[in-house]
Order: structure tokens, then C-alpha cells, then sequence
């Protein structure tokens, strides 16, 4: 059970009476770590039902931030007033506006749509991943024959 390799890793496992769970994390190849997938493959043994969830962090993103005095003042001495504008107040005002309309719509429709990307950099990372679902099942399904 430890062939799981590159950019995947075993979180947890647990085996209970009612059920057994594989929790496994996926690194996305960008290197961001709040970019990842977990893995939960879970075997209900009262109902003998294989579940396979996966769960990802999404979040709105401002398309800048720059937040310190000193890059505010860099940036008027280098930029001047109209790139000032645009940075710290026509951008954050704007997604500010962004995220205020979603939130409406999730308060009145009860849903929100949203899109998050995670990256496989070659043929190993999809390898992985995939292997990383085959062994969860396998631990959680095998804990139940033996």
C-alpha cells in the first residue's frame, strides 16, 4: 500500500465497524497547495455500498492585490495617478461588485456555480491519481473479505 508515488500521498485510513475509509490528497502540479483534491473512498459495510468523493477548495480570486504602503507609493512615484487608480480602486471595487452579486444569487436561488482547474503535468501524475483510487478501493473492500 505505499506504491502511491508523485504529487499523491495516503492522508488517513480508518476502519470501523459500520465503515472503512482511504483518504489520499493530489497535489496540483502548479505547486499550489490550496489547489489540491482529496480522495475519500469509503466502503459502508451495513449497506455494502462503495463511495467515491472527491473535494476541492474553490474561492474567488481578485485579480491583484497589492496591499502594503510601500507598493502604493512605489507604484505612484513609478506608474502615477491613473495606474494608482486602477489598482486600488476601480479593481477592488470591481471585485468586490463580483462577489456581491454571487453571493445574492446563492442567497436567493440556493446555488452557486463555480469553477476551479487542477493540473496534471504528464502521463505519471494521471497514473497516480488513478492508482491512488485503485488502492483506496482495494484497502477499503479488502478490510471486508478478511
Amino acid at each position: 500500500m505505499d506504491k502511491v508515488k508523485r504529487l499523491v500521498m495516503r492522508v488517513n485510513e480508518y476502519n470501523g465497524k459500520k465503515y472503512t475509509t482511504a483518504v489520499y490528497r493530489c497535489g496540483c502540479s502548479c505547486g499550489e497547495p490550496s489547489h489540491d483534491i482529496y480522495i475519500e473512498v469509503e466502503y459502508d459495510k451495513d449497506f455494502n455500498q462503495l463511495s467515491l468523493m472527491f473535494y476541492k477548495d474553490v474561492y474567488f480570486f481578485d485579480r491583484e492585490q497589492r496591499d502594503t504602503i510601500l507598493s502604493f507609493w512605489h507604484c505612484l512615484k513609478r506608474q502615477g495617478i491613473g495606474y494608482i487608480f486602477d489598482q486600488y480602486i476601480s479593481i477592488p471595487v470591481s471585485n468586490f461588485w463580483y462577489r456581491l452579486k454571487k453571493a445574492i444569487r446563492l442567497v436567493f436561488t440556493g446555488y452557486l456555480e463555480m469553477n476551479e482547474s487542477f493540473l496534471y503535468d504528464d502521463e505519471e501524475h494521471i497514473n497516480d491519481f488513478l492508482f491512488a483510487i485503485k488502492e483506496g478501493i482495494e484497502y477499503v473492500t479488502k478490510k471486508e473479505n478478511g
